[in-house]
């Protein structure tokens, strides 16, 4: 009616549901081993796909993934699609690293393999878990505890993780893109081989706080973020 041209995406409908309605809603925990060959080995074929095309995916989260064949035991996730709108735009603050949930969702860049990455370790945490990481909080102070404690004490809080789903979370959450699991490092964990655990450095501690807003911060990354999320109180502080 406007006599305006826009483009028009159509994809082959997923044979199966999708694994999540919501990201807000809760589920039964997947088992290890339903996690293991249900998710995460059909998830790093798919990823290794992609990064033999060059392509960033941007949205891995349970909401955007559909079983494959059907609900039942023989399910395999597949990746919903990462074609409709910037990399990163419709995904939630959870699931992504500090730096790119710090900012606007479309300006968060192209993207790497390693924030895919991350995004999977979330999306494996919530499906252990049974309920979004993070619940409870809004997105700028997930973004706040991340910041404090690294992704991975954020995102699990109080909850009981077994050692054998320990080490792929931990290495998959890791703040540093450098030290982060690559895909050659999950499919050896998959093939059977353990690799030694990764512990995320804490964030360097100044001797004393500084106060904006009312609030103690006490690293540098932190007081960035409220200083950025609180102008007129940082504008004081620079005076």
């Amino acid at each position: 009616p406007d006599r305006a041209q826009r483009p028009v995406i159509v994809f082959e409908r997923p044979l199966g549901s999708r694994i999540l309605r919501s990201l807000k809603q809760r589920r039964s925990p997947l088992s290890e081993e339903q996690l293991v060959r249900m998710v995460i080995h059909p998830v790093v074929q798919g990823l290794l796909e992609l990064r033999l095309r060059r392509v960033f995916h941007g949205t891995i989260n349970p909401f955007n993934m559909f079983w494959r064949e059907g609900d039942g035991n023989a399910a395999r996730a597949q990746l919903g699609e990462c074609a409709t709108v910037p990399p990163g735009f419709s995904q939630p603050v959870a699931f992504e690293t500090i730096e790119r949930g710090m900012a606007m969702p479309a300006g968060r860049g192209i993207g790497s393999t390693a924030d895919d990455l991350y995004a999977l370790g979330v999306s494996v945490l919530f499906l252990l878990l049974g309920e979004s990481p993070g619940a409870g909080l809004d997105d700028r102070q997930l973004l706040a505890e991340k910041i404090e404690k690294g992704s991975f004490a954020a995102l699990s809080g109080d909850a009981r993780v077994t050692p054998l789903m320990m080490e792929p979370l931990r290495g998959l959450l890791i703040d540093n893109p450098a030290q982060r699991w690559t895909l050659e490092d999950l499919e050896m964990w998959l093939n059977g081989r353990r690799l030694s655990p990764k512990q995320s450095q804490a964030p360097k501690r100044a001797s004393r706080p500084v106060l904006i807003g009312g609030n103690e911060y006490w690293t540098a990354r932190s007081l960035s973020h409220a200083m950025a999320s609180k102008p007129s109180d940082a504008n004081d502080l620079v005076e």
